[in-house]
C-alpha cells in the first residue's frame, strides 16, 4: 500500500490518495481508506541518544518497518504516476502539516549503520524539518513511528514547480490512521 501522488499538469491539479497495490484499488479522498497499525507493530524506544525522537528508553513505540513484515502494513510513498520533466528537476515535496491524535507521529529510514534519520516528527511542531523531496516516478519505504495507540489524521502537502505551471501545491490531504492497543495479558484463574 502506498500514499499515492499523482499530478495533473494540463489541469494543475495533484491526487494525494492511498494506492492499495495488492488489489489495484485507489482511495481518494485518502479519507476513504484507513491504515491499520496492527498491535504486532507495538516496540520499546531503544537506548542511545539518536532514538530520542520517540520518546524516552523504553517507551511504547507502534513502528510499521520500512523492510516488509508480512504481518503489518508495507507502506510506501508512491509517485510513479508522475512522469519525469513535469517538475523541475525532477522531484517535488512532501510535507507533514498537522497531526491530531493521541501521540506523535515520525517518519524515518536507516542510515547505513542503523541509524535512524528523521524526515519527519510531530514531537518537535511542523516545521521546514518536516519536508521529504520525493523524485518523479519514484517509489520509497520509511519507518512510520506512532507514540500511542489509538485514531489519528496526519495531514500531508505535496508541492512543487511545474515545469509549465509554476509554483503548484496540493493543499492539506488527512491520511488516517489506527493503531491498535497491544492487548491485556490473559490473567489465570
Amino acid at each position: 500500500t502506498d500514499v499515492g501522488i499523482a499530478y495533473d499538469e494540463t489541469a494543475n491539479e495533484w491526487e494525494l490518495h492511498v494506492h492499495d497495490e495488492e488489489n489495484d484499488a485507489e482511495y481518494f479522498p485518502a479519507t476513504d481508506a484507513l491504515l491499520m497499525v496492527k498491535s504486532e507493530a507495538h516496540t520499546t524506544v531503544p537506548g542511545g541518544a539518536q532514538w530520542s525522537f520517540l520518546g524516552s528508553v523504553g517507551s511504547s513505540t507502534w513502528i510499521l518497518p520500512q523492510t516488509e513484515d508480512a504481518n503489518l502494513l508495507f507502506l510506501g510513498i508512491g509517485a510513479e504516476e508522475i512522469e519525469s520533466g513535469i517538475f523541475a528537476g525532477d522531484s517535488f515535496s512532501l510535507a507533514l502539516k498537522g497531526v491530531t491524535g493521541p501521540g506523535n507521529f515520525a517518519l524515518f529510514d536507516l542510515d547505513t549503520f542503523g541509524d535512524p534519520t528523521v524526515r519527519w516528527n510531530s514531537a518537535d511542531g511542523f516545521t521546514g524539518a518536516d519536508v521529504l523531496s520525493v523524485p518523479t516516478g519514484g517509489h520509497s519505504h520509511f519507518n512510520w513511528a506512532f507514540s500511542a495507540p489509538g485514531d489519528y489524521i496526519v495531514t500531508l502537502e505535496a508541492s512543487g514547480l511545474s515545469v509549465l505551471n509554476g509554483a503548484t501545491t496540493s493543499g492539506d490531504v488527512d491520511y488516517l490512521f489506527r493503531v491498535e492497543a497491544v492487548p491485556e495479558p490473559a490473567t489465570g484463574a
